[in-house]
Order: structure tokens, then C-alpha cells, then sequence
């Protein structure tokens, strides 16, 4: 419902480059023309405290749009990235984060040796539902935006 009203809210030149319709698609761009007001939407060091805000507001956005509408808040859990960065938000929904700094002895090769893969890295995102056992994972507050960059910092932004 609110779709038509999220996409008049994005500048034109990225409005051109909405091919759909789904409330993820116009929330995302609602998200760039958030970051293009801060100038920064094509910068490759774009931070995480500026990244978050830019998710915040649109959030907050959305918000004024449904109240507005009297339009119902449904769960939401929003993940973006550009790469070097992975942000995450959720409302009505658990969010969980996890950071994973490498694999040591995994299993077995197929001659018996240990594997290892000390290079690997990760941050994991869960959003919908807890995690099974609470070990390694770390609760996100509610609206709170969690980022993650290349060098497995997380941050928490409120």
C-alpha cells in the first residue's frame, strides 16, 4: 500500500532504476535516497555510524508513512550490503549476530588429515528466529542496526 509513496520519496535518476514493485525493492531504494542525502552513497569508505543512520531514517520513514496511512507495522528484518559493509535492522523480530574468525580442525580429508581453513572469516545475521544454543551468538536490540565490515568489526548503532 505504501509502496507508491516510499518511490515518490526517492530522487528521479534512482527511481529509473527500480524494476519492481515488492516493498523490499522500494525500501531499498527509500535506503539510498536516505544515503544519497549524506552524499556518500557511492563513496567506498562509506562508514558504518553514517550507513546506519541512513537505515535508521528509513525506518523511521516508514513509520510515519503507516501511521499516517493507518497502515498496521508487520515484523521486518532488513539486511543491506555493499560489499565491504553488511548492515542489519529488524522490528518485531529476534536478531541475532555472530562473528566467526576462522576454521580449525573441522573434520577429516580423505587421507585422514586434519582440516583447517585459518583464512576463512565471517559475520552470520540471523533475523526471524533465535538461535537453537545461544553459544557464539549475540542479541541485537530491537530497531538497533548492527554492522559488520571487512576486518569482522560489529558495531551496534542506535
Amino acid at each position: 500500500e505504501l509502496n507508491a509513496e516510499m518511490v515518490g520519496s526517492v530522487p528521479e535518476y534512482m527511481r529509473r532504476n527500480i524494476k519492481g514493485s515488492t516493498p523490499g525493492e522500494c525500501l531499498f531504494h527509500l535506503f539510498l535516497a536516505f544515503l544519497n542525502d549524506t552524499g556518500k552513497v557511492n563513496d567506498p569508505k562509506l562508514g558504518g555510524q553514517v550507513a546506519a543512520r541512513a537505515l535508521t531514517s528509513t525506518l523511521n520513514y516508514l513509520d510515519r508513512l503507516m501511521t499516517t496511512n493507518s497502515v498496521s507495522a508487520a515484523p521486518l528484518a532488513c539486511v543491506v550490503t555493499n560489499g565491504r559493509l553488511l548492515l542489519a535492522v529488524s522490528s518485531g523480530l529476534p536478531l541475532c549476530v555472530s562473528r566467526h574468525t576462522s576454521y580449525n580442525n573441522v573434520g577429516r580429508d580423505a587421507d585422514g588429515r586434519p582440516l583447517s581453513y585459518p583464512h576463512l572469516k565471517a559475520v552470520a545475521i540471523l533475523a526471524g528466529k533465535p538461535p537453537r544454543a545461544d553459544v557464539g551468538w549475540e542479541s541485537v536490540s530491537e530497531r538497533a542496526v548492527v554492522c559488520g565490515d571487512s576486518e569482522l568489526n560489529i558495531e551496534h548503532h542506535s
